[in-house]
């Protein structure tokens, strides 16, 4: 499902993150709910959020050479939810919070176009966000994402977590975040238990385009 939250509500990242955490807290204490996460763009939509990238190990580039990623935020239980493999490192957990060190999740396509033959978990990269913007340390790569159609080549995709300075700046916490429960039962009999769950966390929050990743795939083909 999506959700875009009350702009005026949620102008400051306290508010934010507390709003996602007690969802996620919800959805996750559903009986028939095996693990949830959130994630900035859906696999397989078609849309673009791209973000230039640097290296600080490397010379920076012309500006009109400089590399892109596929930018997404992510939380920690969203690789879970939407079966996206672990290949190396970790993802997101709860501790990857503000205060802690910035770090990133790669795609493999991603890990491979930049430290081809070698491994990327413990490597240092920028995003141009901020007056001063920190290195960010990649803890892990995960497995490869269609986010156009099937046929389509893999996103080289850099994750950041909701509770970091790469994700409040950019606005997408507020305007546009999609959740995905992967559940034991049926999926479409728990859409009302969903609803619920988000408007027992702030009743003028709404849902939108709810449907399951099975329906997903079937309009991408």
């Amino acid at each position: 499902m999506q959700l875009s939250l009350p702009p005026a509500r949620y102008s400051k990242s306290d508010d934010i993150i507390q709003f996602y955490e007690a969802l996620n807290d919800r959805l996750a204490a559903l009986p028939a709910s095996r693990a949830v996460g959130a994630v900035s763009l859906l696999p397989l939509s078609g849309l673009l959020s791209t973000m230039d990238v640097t290296f600080p190990d490397r010379p920076m580039p012309p500006p009109d050479e400089v590399p892109q990623a596929h930018f997404r935020i992510v939380s920690a239980g969203y690789f879970e939810a939407a079966g996206i493999r672990v290949v190396a490192g970790r993802v997101f957990s709860a501790s990857d919070s503000v205060t802690s060190r910035p770090v990133a999740v790669v795609s493999r396509t991603f890990a491979d176009r930049h430290w081809p033959g070698a491994s990327a978990v413990g490597r240092s990269l920028r995003l141009p966000i901020g007056p001063s913007p920190p290195l960010l340390e990649v803890v892990g790569v995960v497995s490869d994402v269609k986010q156009f159609t099937l046929d389509r080549d893999p996103t080289a995709d850099l994750c950041v977590p909701p509770a970091s300075d790469a994700a409040v700046a950019g606005g997408l916490l507020v305007a546009r975040m999609y959740w995905v429960v992967r559940t034991r039962d049926d999926p479409r009999q728990l859409e009302a238990a969903v609803r619920n769950a988000v408007h027992s966390v702030d009743p003028d929050v709404a849902t939108s385009s709810m449907r399951t990743l099975e329906a997903l795939l079937q309009a991408s083909a």
